[in-house]
């Protein structure tokens, strides 16, 4: 799991402990951001969203670009160093960049989010980069299906649990699979001390 926040990042490890107690480790960090993803072009000080999918490859979203990368030191097959614009994907000209990115447990999908919309991103779709799901599908409204969750969305993550937590600003909120909508008594505040990072 990789945390960004600014320039610096942090590498964080998880083990199950009992089948709902998932205990965290902080295994480095905070390292920048241009140091550790040397393969990117130097001025990257900072990233939008990232995400593994499946088959290991791991993309970048900064601004209107995307990167696609083996590891942090290597890019896959067919991608640039300058990187590759986000229409590649299937979005829109008029997108400028994305908020994040995240695969959510019960369909095992990946989810673009940018301002107040959505798309389902098809990582299989026109290998290697994948592409997002095409309209009339797509773009959908987020408060349409992830009701109680505001915008815009500043990270999501589906814990080693299963369970979908969606970050707005300074506040995250556990978003409720089953009847989709964000569980009571959220907002909270989100806290890199519950896994393992320091406030500092």
């Amino acid at each position: 799991l990789y945390i960004f926040r600014g320039e610096y990042q942090w590498r964080v490890t998880w083990s199950k402990i009992v089948s709902n107690w998932i205990s965290y480790q902080l295994r480095d960090g905070p390292t920048k951001i241009a140091y550790y993803w040397n393969v990117l072009p130097h001025d990257i000080h900072y990233v939008d969203a990232a995400i593994e999918r499946p088959d290991s490859l791991i993309y970048i979203f900064k601004d209107d670009k995307f990167w696609l990368l083996v590891d942090n030191k290597r890019l896959a097959d067919k991608c640039p160093r300058s990187g590759l614009p986000l229409t590649s994907l299937g979005l829109p000209a008029s997108l400028r960049k994305i908020d994040a990115v995240f695969k959510w447990n019960v369909n095992k999908e990946f989810y673009i989010f940018a301002g107040d919309q959505y798309w389902l991103l098809n990582v299989k779709a026109f290998p290697p980069f994948g592409k997002v799901a095409p309209s009339p599908d797509y773009p959908r409204q987020i408060k349409h299906t992830w009701r109680g969750i505001p915008t815009p969305v500043t990270s999501a993550y589906t814990t080693p649990n299963g369970e979908t937590l969606f970050f707005h600003g300074p506040n995250y909120y556990a978003f409720d699979n089953i009847v989709m909508r964000a569980r009571k008594g959220y907002p909270k505040l989100a806290k890199l001390g519950i896994i393992g990072c320091q406030e500092s």
